[in-house]
């Protein structure tokens, strides 16, 4: 075998290889969450979300569902709720498979009823008519 495939093996999992095209740094945001930091997470999407670029706004609106995503993560209920009724509006002008299914999730999460708020009542309604069309 090839040494840089013999490396790759070594590397531990939770270390992200790096991005190709990305030097900003952002390509590393998701792994927040997928290393039980949703505190790290969250403060980076917040970041992100409230300093947004026009020319990719369709990466905002995925850092805002990873926002919301980790907000619940971190047992912030409301604002994920809130950043995630936010994006309801732009559901129809971006395309984004990764989108759909993080916001799915993030309703399926915030429509427990063990764990239900006025503002997770109100984003789960939001969102069931908003798919329902």
């Amino acid at each position: 075998p090839h040494k840089h495939m013999i490396d790759r093996r070594l590397r531990p999992r939770c270390t992200p290889p790096p991005h190709p095209t990305r030097s900003d740094g952002q390509w590393r945001l998701p792994y927040y969450l997928a290393l039980g930091r949703p505190d790290h997470a969250a403060d980076a999407f917040r970041a992100i979300t409230e300093n947004p670029s026009a020319v990719l706004r369709r990466n905002q609106i995925y850092y805002s569902v990873q926002l919301a995503s980790a907000a619940y993560r971190q047992g912030n209920l409301d604002e994920a709720a809130y950043t995630a009724m936010n994006l309801l509006p732009e559901l129809g002008q971006v395309s984004s498979g990764r989108v759909t299914h993080h916001l799915a999730q993030i309703r399926s999460d915030l429509g427990q009823p063990q764990r239900s708020t006025a503002a997770t009542r109100k984003f789960v309604e939001a969102y069931d008519q908003a798919v329902r069309g």
